[in-house]
């Protein structure tokens, strides 16, 4: 057996402690983000991430996440959909909304990766009264998508009716407030 089989091995027969240290040290030493990515490492730390929020290990989990960006830089871009859904929610929860939108820098750089990850999170945006980051999100990334030839046609209306909506919304209450056809932009 070689070694990164006796690592699979042993990492997948040990607790979520246990689990959580042996892929932080991999990471903060890792042989490099081509090896990382060939050795499939990605979907045991997207299911350890995923363990780690479900215990409301916070904390621990958002540490992951960002030792995978500032570490291995191509494996966070080829996970980013699959790791960052739980740090943006987490900070959505607790109303630090600018924490949250750092995380959904890879998603305005390429939508079309993981795109259907990250419609719910723009949509979480929306419920938590964020409606100006969602319409510059949805300004920001529905031509790329709209564009992309790795999505199907449409999949871009998500954000192109919230950005009508939105324009919808503020006509409706400028008029509301008495202004008239031309003093609105």
């Amino acid at each position: 057996m070689n070694e990164k089989d006796k690592w699979y091995a042993t990492y997948m027969q040990v607790s979520l402690e246990q689990r959580y240290d042996m892929m932080v040290e991999l990471l903060e030493n890792p042989p490099t983000d081509d090896v990382l990515i060939t050795d499939d490492i990605g979907l045991p730390l997207v299911d350890l991430k995923a363990d780690i929020f479900r215990e409301k290990r916070f904390e621990e989990g958002i540490r992951l996440i960002n030792i995978v960006k500032q570490n291995t830089p191509n494996l966070y871009t080829k996970e980013a959909p699959y790791l960052l859904d739980s740090a943006v929610e987490y900070y959505l929860y607790n109303n630090e909304f600018d924490k949250a939108k750092e995380y959904l820098q890879p998603f305005i750089t390429n939508p079309a990766h993981g795109l259907n990850m990250y419609i719910p999170l723009f949509n979480r945006f929306l419920f938590y009264g964020q409606t100006n980051y969602a319409t510059y999100l949805a300004d920001s990334v529905w031509e790329k998508v709209m564009n992309s030839d790795e999505l199907i046609g449409g999949a871009e209306l998500d954000f192109v009716d919230t950005i009508f909506y939105q324009n919808w919304q503020n006509y409706y209450l400028s008029r509301l407030e008495g202004k008239s056809d031309s003093e609105i932009n």
